[in-house]
């Protein structure tokens, strides 16, 4: 009976033929390598970090030398490499860092997928940590390893990964999960919104940011996460179906060479549906760059979009639709027009960050490269990349709200020297500061105010949803502007008020509009008929058949009504939601949308 070097698993005589071992994956060495030589003694390769002159770099701890990780699966499990396992030491933060961040994966997990070692990953992700010690940030490595748990669902993940933070002398504030929800997964919220859409669950990496494994449903939905301080910054590098090796390598080695290159943003091109213009102005006149452009589609399409397309930018804003169909990779203008694709993201020749508030526009589990814009913008020149998985809000004017406030406060963070994982964090928090208007009765009075006092369902959904994909420790060194360096965000102060939603009118129940409207509101029939024609067809060009429910919102402050409406454009799969929101009065306060 032969026994797997890497894992130690006894194989029978049909495994034993097998050129990898069933368990690990780790490639079987033939009997002659499998017997070691006890009298030679063992070699050990040894990796010297490269030289910083002292006169352009901060002086740093010294750091243990490295072996270079080897290309030779073959080599990497045989018996002699556990003599002396690099990869396997625990690490140890060490003073003197400008920062510190702990990068969490499962490398058993990872080499199964790409017919590799756990060694060997071990020593790229160690390798990797290493040369980015070099600018100033120490990383150390929990792997999990799930083959020593029984529970393995996500909430044990983020209970162990806090014995890990709880246990260090020094108290990082990064976090790198490497692997998608098959090595470490993402946690997953059931809907527990008041929001009429077909999105049932949410995921999101909230819980490994805040370090809650258990009773942490409640607070997501009701807004108290985001009362407690924000424990680690959170980044994660994620895998596609199509995995490969090569897909790790390059995005650590793109990494590396941006910071040695010192990486900066020094123009932005933006691209939005047309019917969203204002808002996306708005958001972009936080990006403190001269060198700014944005157009707007249908105007632009995937026909002419290569003429305007800018190959050198190193920041990317989209404020347009997408689509959860492997097939629909693309984003969208107004009207199902394709807008851009992933071949323009293939032929960005610098390293770039890429935000993007379109629905699924950070779709990923599941997916292959080519059916995914992050998983493809990611495996090419992309270092960093936020958007959402699932159904994204927005406005259509300058007041912004849920997914334009996201993308504003990380342009103007980064502007202000954040990190992109502290970017984000201060984002979802700026987020759930509600936008609206004032409860007034004049209908032209476009004044707005900050409400704290509410977190509305569109804005705990779009904290929940929003993810930062990529190195969570990068800056966007611009113009030589340094600002202030950041290491403690604010959290949110007030608790929300709970929104009661009172419904008056379902289309799948197959109501009379005019009968569900005069029953239950109490305005006059003939001011919602002007309401609607005047505003909502006229404006938006929806439909009576469109109409899908109206119904009584509720909070201990105010009232109001809420009509939702359903379109379908021609070449997107995904419907197009409108909720419109109207006070008692009848005046509309805001129109809110899906990306």
């Amino acid at each position: 009976m032969r026994f797997c070097t890497e894992c130690g698993t006894s194989l029978d005589q049909e495994a034993s033929k097998e050129l990898f071992c069933s368990n690990c994956g780790a490639r079987m060495s033939d009997d002659k390598e499998a017997q070691p030589e006890m009298d030679k003694p063992v070699e050990k390769s040894t990796f010297v970090a490269p030289k910083v002159p002292t006169s352009s770099k901060p002086s740093m701890p010294r750091m243990p030398g490295m072996p270079a990780s080897s290309n030779d699966d073959n080599a990497a499990a045989k018996p002699e490499a556990h003599a002396d396992d690099f990869a396997k030491r625990p690490d140890t933060f060490q003073r003197g860092f400008h920062s510190y961040g702990i990068i969490m994966t499962d490398t058993r997990k990872i080499a199964k997928l790409c017919r590799s070692t756990s060694n060997d990953i071990s020593n790229i992700i160690k390798n990797y940590a290493h040369q980015l010690s070099r600018f100033g940030h120490q990383y150390i490595m929990f792997d999990y390893d799930s083959t020593r748990y029984k529970d393995i669902g996500w909430e044990n993940y983020v209970a162990e990964l806090t014995k890990f933070y709880e246990s260090q002398s020094v108290t990082p504030k990064y976090l790198f999960i490497i692997g998608g929800d098959e090595i470490i997964p993402m946690p997953v919220f059931d809907n527990r919104s008041n929001i009429d859409v077909s999105d049932y669950d949410y995921e999101s990496d909230v819980p490994y940011s805040y370090l809650k494994s258990y009773f942490v449903e409640d607070m997501v939905w009701d807004g108290s996460i985001y009362q407690e301080e924000i424990k680690l910054n959170v980044g994660r590098l994620p895998f596609g179906t199509d995995f490969e090796k090569s897909h790790l390598t390059s995005y650590f080695n793109k990494v590396i060479n941006a910071l040695e290159n010192d990486f900066k943003i020094s123009n932005c091109f933006s691209l939005s549906a047309e019917s969203w213009q204002d808002a996306s102005e708005t958001v972009l006149d936080n990006l403190s760059l001269d060198q700014k452009f944005i157009d707007f589609s249908p105007t632009v399409s995937l026909n002419d979009v290569d003429e305007i397309f800018d190959t050198s930018s190193d920041i990317l804003y989209f404020n347009l639709h997408g689509s959860d169909a492997p097939e629909q990779p693309e984003f969208f203008g107004d009207y199902g027009y394709q807008a851009i694709s992933p071949d323009q993201i293939s032929n960005l020749k610098k390293y770039n960050f890429i935000i993007t508030e379109a629905c699924y526009g950070a779709k990923f589990i599941g997916y292959r490269t080519d059916e995914s814009m992050l998983l493809n913008s990611i495996n090419k020149n992309t270092l960093a990349y936020i958007g959402s998985s699932r159904i994204a809000f927005g406005a259509c004017s300058d007041a912004i709200m849920s997914a334009d406030i996201i993308a504003h406060s990380v342009l103007g963070a980064l502007s202000d020297h954040y990190t992109i994982g502290q970017a984000l964090a201060k984002a979802k928090i700026d987020n759930l500061v509600t936008v609206d208007r004032c409860d007034d009765d004049d209908e032209d009075d476009d004044y707005f105010y900050y409400d704290n006092e509410v977190y509305d369902d569109y804005s705990l959904i779009t904290a929940l949803e929003f993810n930062l994909y990529g190195e969570p420790t990068l800056r966007a060194y611009h113009n030589g502007v340094q600002g202030k360096m950041q290491e403690t965000l604010n959290v949110a102060k007030k608790m929300p008020q709970k929104t009661v939603k009172e419904e008056i009118y379902n289309k799948n129940k197959n109501q009379n509009i005019l009968d569900a409207v005069r029953a239950a509101v109490d305005l006059e029939f003939d001011k919602i008929s002007k309401l609607i024609q005047a505003e909502l067809y006229n404006k938006y060009q929806l439909t009576s058949d469109e109409l899908q429910s109206i119904s009584l919102q509720k909070t201990k402050s105010k009232e109001g009504y809420l009509y939702v409406y359903s379109k379908q454009h021609e070449n997107i799969k995904n419907k197009k939601l409108y909720f419109i929101n109207c006070s008692k009065s009848g005046s509309i306060k805001k129109v809110i949308t899906t990306k």
